[in-house]
This record gives C-alpha cells, sequence and structure tokens, in this order.
C-alpha cells in the first residue's frame, strides 16, 4: 500500500473517530415534565453546547398538536437564525438567548403537549430535544383509608373491617388524592400537629404508621386524623376518626390531666409532711446526743 493509501486511510479513521473524540454539538432539556400555572408564563430553558469551528446557526421550536381528524403534527412556533430576527408563528411566542430559551406568555390549557427544539450548527449538523408540558392542576378528591402491614410498604393490602387491637405489627392511614400537581401531605391528631416519635411517615408523608408491640396492646391509633393537602393552588382536607373499644374514650381523656394533678398534689403533701415530721423531732435527738455526752463527762 502506497503513501496515498496510508493518507487515505486515516483520513477516513479519523473522521470516523471524530464524532466519539469531540462533541461539536449538543442540546439538552433538563427536565422531561415541566408543569406550568395557567395565566402564567411558560420558559423552557435549552442547554446547547457547541464548538467555536462550528457555532450555531439556527434554532427551531416546535410543538406537537393533535389535528382535528385526530392526526398529531409537528408545528412551528419560532425560528432564529443566528444573527436575524426571529420568526414567531404566534404573538405570545418568543425566544432569548440566541434561542436557547422559549417563552410563551399566558399560558393556557391549548399550549401544553410536546415540545421540541432542533438545533443547528453552521456544518449542518441537526441535535434535537424534547420535554413534555403539563398544566398545573389542583389536587382533588382527598381520602383516608385505613390498613394493616407492616409500615411503608409499596402497596398496602387494604382492610376496610379492621379492629385495630387485633393487629399485631402495626396499623397505617393513607392519605390518597385522585388528582393534583405536586401534592404535599401533612397530618394532624385531633387538631394537634402528631406527638414527636410516636409514628412513622412514609410515602412522602402520605402514609401514617403506629407500632402495636406487644401483641395486644392498646392501639396509638386513636381519635380524630386529618390530612391536609397543599399545592400552589390552594389546600385540601380529609378527616378519619379510628374508634375501637381499647381507644380511651372522652372522658377517660378528660380525666387524665385531673389524675395526674391529684397524684402531684399528694406527693407535694408527703413530702412536706415528712419534712415537718424531722424538723420535729431534730431538737429531740440533739438533746439526746447532748445529754450523752454530759454523762459521759460525768463519768470521767
Amino acid at each position: 500500500m502506497g503513501v496515498e493509501g496510508w493518507c487515505l486511510g486515516l483520513t477516513l479513521f479519523l473522521m470516523a473517530l471524530s464524532p466519539v473524540l469531540v462533541q461539536s454539538l449538543s442540546v439538552h432539556l433538563p427536565q422531561q415534565t415541566q408543569y406550568f400555572l395557567p395565566g402564567r408564563s411558560l420558559f423552557l430553558k435549552a442547554q446547547v453546547q457547541s464548538e467555536p469551528t462550528n457555532p450555531v446557526y439556527m434554532v427551531t421550536w416546535e410543538r406537537e398538536t393533535e389535528m382535528a381528524w385526530g392526526e398529531k403534527q409537528w408545528i412551528r412556533l419560532a425560528v432564529l437564525v443566528i444573527g436575524n430576527r426571529e420568526q414567531r408563528s404566534n404573538p405570545r411566542v418568543h425566544i432569548h438567548n440566541e434561542g436557547q430559551t422559549l417563552e410563551v406568555s399566558r399560558f393556557e390549557s391549548g399550549d401544553t403537549g410536546k415540545y421540541q427544539v432542533d438545533v443547528t450548527a453552521s456544518d449542518g449538523t441537526i441535535k434535537s430535544a424534547h420535554c413534555t408540558v403539563r398544566e398545573y392542576e389542583a389536587i382533588m378528591n382527598v381520602s383516608i383509608s385505613l390498613y394493616e402491614d407492616a409500615p411503608c410498604l409499596s402497596s398496602p393490602s387494604p382492610s376496610p373491617s379492621l379492629s385495630v387491637s387485633s393487629v399485631p405489627i402495626s396499623v397505617s392511614l393513607l392519605c390518597s388524592v385522585q388528582r393534583g400537581t405536586d401534592p404535599r401531605f401533612q397530618w394532624l391528631q385531633d387538631g394537634a400537629p402528631l406527638p414527636v416519635g410516636r409514628y412513622i411517615l412514609c410515602q412522602d408523608g402520605r402514609r401514617l404508621s403506629a407500632f402495636l408491640s406487644p401483641p395486644g396492646a392498646s392501639p396509638q391509633l386513636c381519635g380524630l386524623f386529618t390530612c391536609t393537602v397543599e399545592n400552589e393552588l390552594g389546600t385540601w382536607a380529609a378527616n378519619y376518626t379510628v374508634k375501637d373499644s381499647a381507644c380511651p374514650t372522652p372522658s377517660q381523656e378528660r380525666s387524665r390531666p385531673v389524675i395526674g394533678m391529684v397524684l402531684g398534689v399528694l406527693a407535694v403533701v408527703v413530702l412536706v409532711l415528712v419534712y415537718r415530721y424531722c424538723r420535729q423531732h431534730r431538737p429531740d435527738r440533739e438533746e439526746q446526743g447532748q445529754q450523752q455526752r454530759l454523762s459521759a463527762g460525768d463519768a470521767d
């Protein structure tokens, strides 16, 4: 093989290896699914990297739209040829930062769907990235269910007729929502925050578990439990009352502070009596000690 053959082979090898050695162009959308509130502006920010020797020439943003006959089609929203003015198909659409940021003002339900950005380099190379845009939804249909199993299982088995005192391992309350974006859960017991160290929260706070140990012990899940769920659009709540023969009655709950107060008063009275008894008998012991010392001196 001559010199020309070696040069041709080396050239072909370097051309095949160049995409691996150097990523001349790349584009990425950080979040595959993004949520936006109606009436606000939608911003999609692409991360574009290119080589100085092969800069970005053109950026195109598109959205997939379902046509009246059911077929899906990509609609061009905006095109920017670097150094020129943007071309838009909708007055609510703008692109910034050399085409890397797409803005759709006054976002509405019809703007949801799949978005794609195409970046074209000077040598004609095209790279694409896409994401799905959905509407930020309010929380709907908050409910609480009672379960029996080990805590924090991903697929608990419901037991609607559960007798709490018969469960030896644990009982759980599961707070569910039918739909809603970014739900945040919080629990209350009888209108107050949960006692520290008594319960286990799992599954992003939507599940509340309590152990019953040893078997047959009085259940810790007693009373009125409230699950509040909130997101950017508001707060919703659901209640669940756990009733069982082993749960203390309201009169028992009210009597606990009274019993504790009575026991505290009795303890104080006992301490006072013991203290007075000791003070009354202390002079007698001192007098007996002096008499013993005087008797010992007379004997000497």
